[in-house]
């Protein structure tokens, strides 16, 4: 099976004491799909994410959910 990366456009963030920390992790527009076609599975829908310095962040889910991916 063959995963297709998409990347979309970055939503506005209204300013705050939290982004002045520096980014630990910055995921933008970030989607996987596997396969193509008709039989595409879509893994993870377009996300943008912003983890900062010093945050804590746990992905929790059942077994077979995606948090690999």
């Amino acid at each position: 099976m063959s995963a297709v990366l998409q990347i979309a456009p970055r939503r506005a963030e209204a300013p705050s004491a939290e982004l002045n920390r520096p980014k630990a992790v910055e995921l933008e527009g970030v989607g996987v799909t596997f396969g193509r076609g008709a039989g595409a599975v879509q893994a993870l829908a377009p996300t943008t994410l912003d983890v900062r310095d010093g945050e804590f962040l746990a992905l929790v889910g059942p077994s077979g959910c995606g948090k690999s991916t």
